[in-house]
C-alpha cells in the first residue's frame, strides 16, 4: 500500500496478489473480473475492473504483483478508510483499512 497526499484525499495504490485472482483464456487473452470498493466514513464507491492480459502481461503480473490505484476523498480529520477486492469468478474477498 502507498498513500500520496493529493488535494481533498490521497492517491492510494496496492498491489494484490495475483493467486487470489482468477483468470480464464478467452480468444488468446487471460482474462477476469475485479470489483473494488473504498469506504469513507458512510460513503462508498463500488467500480467494477474488467482484466484482460496478454500471455507476457500476465506473467509480469504473476511476478510482480497487480497494482490498482484510486484517488480516496476524504475529510478534514478522517481516521482512516477501507477498501476491499472481490474476485467476481469465485467470490474470493480481500480488506484492508488504512488508517491516517
Amino acid at each position: 500500500m502507498h498513500l500520496e497526499p493529493v488535494d481533498e484525499g490521497y492517491k492510494a495504490s496496492v498491489t494484490i496478489d495475483p493467486r487470489n485472482i482468477s483468470f480464464e483464456l478467452k480468444n488468446g487473452m487471460w482474462t477476469g473480473s475485479l470489483q473494488f470498493l473504498v469506504v469513507v466514513g458512510k460513503a462508498e464507491q463500488l467500480t467494477a475492473i474488467p482484466l484482460s492480459f496478454t500471455e507476457a502481461k500476465l506473467r509480469q503480473v504473476q511476478t510482480d504483483g497487480l497494482t490498482l490505484g484510486a484517488r480516496v476523498k476524504t475529510q478534514p480529520g478522517s481516521s482512516g478508510f477501507s477498501m476491499g477486492f472481490r474476485d467476481v469468478p469465485t467470490g474470493a474477498v480481500g480488506t484492508l483499512h488504512v488508517h491516517l
